[in-house]
């Protein structure tokens, strides 16, 4: 018999953002399976589980190196999807965790499609977690979205003229995925005129977690890294 194979967002990197509802599935099934960036790195997801689970729980550490080559990436995404499905053909239930919501630019996206397609038998559930951005703008006691205004969520683009334009369509903007495209967001910002009415949080959730309000005051290029800029573009008059 087929074990049950579940998507678990496990919130933001704080322990005590994991839902009851996660942590409860994280408790039950058999294997716990983790990314990481490199074989034999640290997992960010299985350190935040081990401070949040009771039990000592299994672990299978799946690699997923940050890379853009596409076929490297499907190689990976097909070896996690074969390894997790050796599992659950030994009647085990795994969950795939992962930061954040495990739907919201998650690489569990990829490996289920990948199991929705090569293995339609297996049943899945997938457990959402809070964003990011979500506990961004909560630590910056920030409001992503008034009335009928209009919300933009995106990884910051490769090109300058897209992230301008989406600044310019947008209410709010969330910026995700900055690393190392710091210095191109801040140029557009400050070309726009909107770095007063930006926020960058960074390790929201982990320690050494930063709410940065004045952007130009920003220095170091690796604050970028785990970090979400909001971009509130227009002026709010209340209700």
């Amino acid at each position: 018999m087929l074990g049950k194979f579940y998507g678990v967002g496990i919130g933001p990197g704080s322990p005590d953002l994991l839902t009851l509802r996660a942590k409860r599935v994280l408790e039950a099934v058999n294997v716990i399976c983790v990314p990481r960036s490199a074989t034999g790195e640290h997992s960010l997801a299985r350190s935040i589980l081990e401070k949040a689970l009771t039990g000592a729980a299994q672990y299978l550490e799946l690699d997923f190196p940050m890379v853009r080559d596409k076929e490297t990436l499907h190689q990976h995404w097909d070896r996690a999807v074969e390894r997790i499905v050796e599992r659950l053909q030994m009647g085990e239930d795994v969950a795939f965790a992962t930061l954040g919501d495990p739907l919201l630019y998650s690489t569990y996206n990829y490996v289920l499609s990948i199991m929705q397609q090569r293995f339609p038998q297996v049943t899945v559930e997938t457990v959402p977690g809070l964003s990011s951005f979500s506990a961004a703008a909560s630590l910056a006691n920030l409001s992503l979205a008034e009335g009928e205004e209009a919300v933009a969520i995106l990884p910051v683009p490769h090109d300058s003229g897209h992230l301008e334009r989406v600044l310019r369509e947008f209410d709010t903007v969330v910026l995700m995925k900055v690393a190392d495209r710091l210095g191109m967001v801040l140029e557009v910002l400050r070309r726009l005129g909107l770095m007063e009415k930006a926020v960058l949080v960074s390790r929201a959730g982990l320690p050494g977690e930063t709410v940065v309000r004045d952007l130009s005051s920003i220095t170091d290029a690796k604050l970028g890294y785990l970090s979400v800029i909001i971009v509130a573009t227009r002026e709010r008059k209340g209700t």
